[in-house]
C-alpha cells in the first residue's frame, strides 16, 4: 500500500515577507497624480495671492477721485471706441494698413511693449486714451488703454518658472510699473498699471509724470461722437517751436506773432461714406485775434483742368501787404505793395491754380474779373517796378536773380533767371479776355496757358461735392500717387481735399480723403 502524499501547508504571512498584492491603477497611478497636482495647486494658489497683494486693487483706483489737469499737459487725445475707430481708418491708408495687425487689441498691446497675444486682455470697446507733457527737455507722451484683467495680465508677465518681467509699486502715484528683468525682455517704453489703465510712455518719469491723470482723469471722460478727438494748446507751441525759429525778418516775427496768438485746436476725426473727414477748430487766446478771412465760392477751381494738384484762395485785398515786402525794401516795395493792392481788389472773388500735366508742366491761375483795364493797369505798374534799373540790381544783389520782361513774341510777362545764364530761367505771362485773368507760371508757363483738352475738375464727384457745401477761404485738392514716383499699388485718382473756413469763434480746417489718397503719404514717412 503507498504512501498518500500530504497536502502542503500554505506559509503564513509575516512582516518580512508581505503577501503579493494586484496592481492598482487608481492606487498606483491616480492618487500619486492627484497628489502632484494638489501640491502644484497649492503652489500656484500661494504664488497668486502673494502677486495680488503686490498688485493694485482696481477696485480701490476706480473709486479714487478724478485728478486736475497738471500744468504740464500741453496736449489730449482720445478714441473712444478703438475697435470702430481701427476698422474705420485701416482702409483709409491702403497697402499701409495691411501691414497693421487685423485686430486693435494686438497693435495696443504691441504698441505699448507687450507681447502681442496679451492683447486678449484689452478691452478694444474702452476709450484709448493719451497726453502729451512738456518739460524744460521738450515734449512727451504717455498713453493708456482698458484691460480686462490687470491681475491676469500680471501673472501672465511675471509667473511661471522663468518670468519675463517683475513689477515695483509706487503708492504715492498709485501705479505698479512692469519692468522687464534685466537682459533677458529688452522693451522700448516704460509700461504701468493704475487701476484697470495699461499705461505706456518712453521713460519711466513721464509714466509716473502723466499716467495718473490719464488713468483717472482722462480715461472716464465721456468721448466725443468722433472716431477720434485730439485736443491742443496751441500756445505751447510758441515756446516748443517758435522761440527757436529766426527772428531777424519781419516776415518770420509775423508767423510767430500768428502762432502765439493761437489758443485751443481741436480736431475730430470720422470716416463717413467711405471717406475720411477730418475737422480741425483753430481758435485764439482770449486775448488774441485771429486774421480774417473771406470766404466765397470755390466752385472756379472746378472748371480748370485736372492736375496732380490744385488750389483756390480768396485772399482779402489788406493781405497784399506781404507782396512787396520779400522781395524791395523802401519806395520800391511801398510801390509794388500798391499794384498787389490793385490786382488783389480786382481777383477778390478768388483765384484758382492747377499744376498741369505732362513735360515741362507748369503751373495755370485763373480769376474771374469784372474791369480787365484795372488788371492790365495793375500788372503794368508791377512790371515796370520789377525791371526797373534799381530793381534789377536789388534783386540780383539779394536773390540772385536777374528779372527781365519776355522777349517780343513770346507774350506779356516776366521771366526770371541766374544771371549770365539761361540755365533754370522761370516765367511768368498773363493774359486777359472774356471776364477772365489767366497766368501761367514755370518753366512750362507758356504750355500752362494753352487751351485745355483734358477733362475739368467737375468731373470729379468727390471734388465738386466738398468745394460746393459752403463758402471757403482756401482750398486745395490733390491727387497724391501721382506727385511722386508712380506706385502700382496706389490709386492714382484717389483724392484728397483740404479746406479752410471762417467759423464761429475762429476758423475751420477741413481734411477730406478719398480711400487710399493716404497710402503715398503714409508710405513716405514710414520709409524716412
Amino acid at each position: 500500500m503507498s504512501e498518500r502524499p500530504e497536502p502542503e501547508t500554505p506559509e503564513r504571512e509575516t512582516l518580512s515577507q508581505p503577501a503579493a498584492r494586484k496592481k492598482s491603477p487608481w492606487r498606483d497611478v491616480a492618487l500619486p497624480a492627484s497628489g502632484f497636482l494638489a501640491l502644484l495647486g497649492v503652489v500656484w494658489f500661494v504664488n497668486y495671492q502673494l502677486r495680488a497683494r503686490l498688485a493694485p486693487s482696481a477696485e480701490e483706483t476706480e473709486a479714487a477721485p478724478p485728478l486736475p489737469r497738471p500744468a504740464q499737459v500741453v496736449a489730449e487725445a482720445i478714441a473712444v471706441n478703438p475697435d470702430a475707430a481701427f476698422r474705420a481708418l485701416r482702409p483709409m491708408v491702403g497697402v499701409a494698413g495691411s501691414l497693421l495687425p487685423h485686430r486693435v487689441d494686438s497693435l495696443v498691446a504691441s504698441g505699448f511693449g507687450l507681447p502681442p497675444y496679451l492683447g486678449a486682455l484689452v478691452d478694444a470697446e474702452e476709450p484709448v486714451v493719451g497726453a502729451v507733457g512738456r518739460d524744460a527737455r521738450g515734449a512727451y507722451w504717455v498713453l493708456g488703454a482698458h484691460i480686462t484683467s490687470p491681475r491676469e495680465l500680471l501673472a501672465e508677465l511675471t509667473g511661471g518658472a522663468s518670468p519675463r518681467f517683475w513689477i515695483e509699486e509706487r503708492p504715492e502715484q498709485g501705479v505698479t510699473l512692469i519692468l522687464p528683468k534685466p537682459g533677458l525682455t529688452p522693451m522700448g517704453s516704460s509700461v504701468g498699471l493704475c487701476g484697470k489703465i495699461l499705461l505706456a510712455a518712453e521713460h519711466d518719469e513721464h509714466l509716473l509724470a502723466l499716467g495718473p491723470y490719464v488713468a483717472r482723469t482722462l480715461a472716464r471722460r465721456k468721448g466725443p461722437t468722433s472716431l477720434v478727438r485730439v485736443e491742443v494748446d496751441a500756445g505751447a507751441l510758441d515756446a516748443m517751436a517758435v522761440d527757436r525759429w529766426d527772428l531777424s525778418t519781419t516776415r518770420t516775427m509775423r508767423l510767430r506773432e500768428f502762432v502765439a496768438g493761437l489758443g485751443k485746436l481741436t480736431l475730430d476725426v470720422n470716416v463717413t461714406s467711405g471717406e475720411l473727414a477730418a475737422v480741425l477748430h483753430v481758435a485764439p487766446r482770449a486775448s488774441a485775434a485771429l486774421p480774417r478771412l473771406e470766404a466765397g465760392s470755390a466752385e472756379g477751381l472746378l472748371d480748370l483742368p485736372l492736375g496732380p494738384v490744385a488750389a483756390f484762395l480768396r485772399a482779402p485785398a489788406h493781405w497784399a501787404a506781404v507782396w512787396g515786402e520779400p522781395l524791395l525794401t523802401g519806395d520800391a516795395s511801398a510801390r509794388l505793395e500798391a499794384a498787389g493792392t490793385r490786382l488783389a481788389e480786382a481777383t477778390a472773388g478768388g483765384v484758382a491754380c492747377v499744376l498741369r500735366e505732362g513735360p515741362a508742366a507748369g503751373v495755370l491761375c485763373r480769376a474771374r474779373i469784372s474791369n480787365e483795364e484795372e488788371v492790365r493797369g495793375a500788372l503794368e505798374d508791377a512790371t515796370a517796378i520789377l525791371t526797373a534799373k534799381g530793381t534789377v540790381s536789388a534783386l540780383e544783389t539779394q536773390w540772385g536773380l536777374a528779372v527781365a520782361r519776355l522777349p517780343a513774341g513770346e507774350g506779356q510777362g516776366l521771366r526770371a533767371r541766374a544771371p549770365e545764364t539761361d540755365a533754370h530761367a522761370f516765367d511768368v505771362l498773363w493774359k486777359t479776355g472774356e471776364g477772365r485773368f489767366d497766368v501761367g507760371l514755370g518753366l512750362g508757363a507758356a504750355r500752362a496757358l494753352e487751351p485745355q483738352s483734358s477733362a475739368t475738375w467737375r468731373t470729379r464727384k468727390a471734388a465738386a461735392r466738398w468745394l460746393s457745401e459752403r463758402p471757403l477761404a482756401f482750398a486745395l485738392l490733390a491727387q497724391p500717387a501721382k506727385l511722386g514716383t508712380p506706385n502700382a499699388a496706389s490709386n492714382p485718382e484717389a483724392l484728397l481735399g483740404l479746406t479752410l473756413e471762417p467759423a464761429p469763434g475762429g476758423w475751420r480746417v477741413g481734411l477730406l480723403a478719398e480711400p487710399e489718397a493716404l497710402s503715398p503719404l503714409v508710405a513716405a514717412l514710414v520709409t524716412k
